[in-house]
């Protein structure tokens, strides 16, 4: 099985006039109490983890903002996935429509300069 997880992101507008400096943003979701498929991290055997002030909450995890799980299966001719999950949690977002067009504007710009 194949497990894709982001744990946080945020999109801002980058302008000093902006009505909404930030775009779009996960909600807490609270705290993903599920035990990690991976270790994820690995201390040699000399340190203690009781002395890493930045360990004491290594469990409060928060839960993702975007999960998939799924399994695939290689044909010769395809690809067979007889099993995919996918979880998203709620977003806050807010669109100012000035920027947004100003935004479209340079990808079509760019767009069109290379034609």
């Amino acid at each position: 099985a194949t497990q894709v997880l982001v744990r946080h992101f945020q999109i801002d507008a980058m302008d000093q006039e902006a009505r909404y400096p930030i775009i779009c943003q996960p909600l807490p979701f609270g705290i993903d109490h599920r035990e990690p498929q991976s270790n994820e991290l690995a201390l040699p055997e000399n340190v203690n983890s009781n002395e890493l002030f930045w360990m004491e909450h290594a469990d409060d995890r928060p839960s993702p903002v975007f999960e998939a799980n799924f399994k695939y299966v290689p044909q010769e001719n395809m690809m067979w996935i007889p099993s995919l999950n996918v979880f998203l949690c709620p977003m806050k977002v807010a669109f100012d429509l000035d920027y947004m067009l100003r935004v479209a504007s340079v990808f079509v710009g760019t767009i069109t300069q290379y034609r």
